[in-house]
């Protein structure tokens, strides 16, 4: 249960909010309050609320494809952010805003931010795939900077609050990403995301792929990616024994089994991956 006489503290720029989350961590950064609902067993002393932080832009620098997106920022600030540029369906802008757009309701994605996202990662988390695709940096306190990766093993282990996330993509790879949810508005069971390169011979010269809704909330696996490297895009039994042969690690709960999440994420991933490359 939520304590009824929790504090609200209000500092007055940044550098006061995160010393004050770092003298005690009970104190909670609280961004869109979204993840205040779904808290069960709470035992933070007070929230810090930080609307003084400055923490909401989007800052995008074309020549180096590179994005900085501040942790205050919305789901749907970043939706028409990209609405409003010359994206591609299959460029990483392109699945960041599918995959943003069919995340919770239109309402929730005014208060969901980036920040709070990452922090609190749920397991049905729609942000984390495609981030994995490119190559992603945490801004955290002081400007401590941290890989994505290495965040989301770490990041219960150090108080912190996130600043803003770095973006590096690579514009040359084509990307694509799938959601699958009992309907449109429910959590996410999983999702998968993907880019890929072609030789001018039709071979997969570059593959990472990403899924979360994992045990461990993300599926990112390098000798697995690698295994698509120099596979020809027509063979199809070759995808198959890769996809099929592989442990994605679910786990089961109360919805579903964990190999039934196994075998339709296969099934959706290889006819996925064999339609779109």
């Amino acid at each position: 249960m939520i304590k009824t006489n929790l504090k609200w503290y209000t500092p007055e720029n940044f550098d006061e909010a995160y010393k004050l989350h770092l003298n005690n961590p009970s104190i909670m950064p609280c961004g869109g309050t979204t993840g205040i609902l779904r808290t069960k067993n709470f035992k933070n002393e007070g929230f810090i609320n930080l609307k003084n932080c400055n923490l909401s832009y989007i800052k995008e620098d074309k020549n180096s494809s590179l994005i900085k997106i501040g942790a205050l920022t919305t789901f749907n600030e970043v939706i028409d952010y990209i609405k409003n540029t010359s994206y591609k369906k299959n460029s990483f802008l392109g699945i960041l805003l599918s995959s943003l757009s069919s995340s919770a309701s239109h309402p929730l994605r005014n208060r969901i931010t980036i920040g709070g996202s990452l922090f609190d990662l749920p397991i049905w988390s729609d942000l984390i795939s495609p981030l994995f695709l490119a190559n992603v940096d945490v801004i955290y306190n002081d400007d401590k900077k941290i890989n994505l990766s290495n965040y989301v093993e770490e990041r219960k282990s150090f108080p912190h609050i996130i600043k803003e996330i770095e973006i590096h993509y690579d514009e040359k790879q084509s990307y694509f990403t799938q959601r699958y949810s009992l309907t449109n508005f429910d959590y996410a069971v999983f999702r998968f995301s993907f880019s890929y390169l072609l030789s001018s011979d039709k071979r997969i010269k570059s593959f990472i792929c990403s899924i979360s809704g994992t045990k461990n909330i993300i599926y990112f696996d390098r000798d697995f990616n690698d295994r698509f490297n120099d596979l020809s895009i027509n063979d199809e039994e070759g995808l198959r024994k890769i996809i099929f042969s592989n442990d994605f690690n679910f786990s089961t709960d109360f919805r579903f089994d964990a190999e039934y999440k196994s075998q339709v994420l296969k099934s959706l991933l290889f006819d996925a991956v064999k339609n779109i490359i």
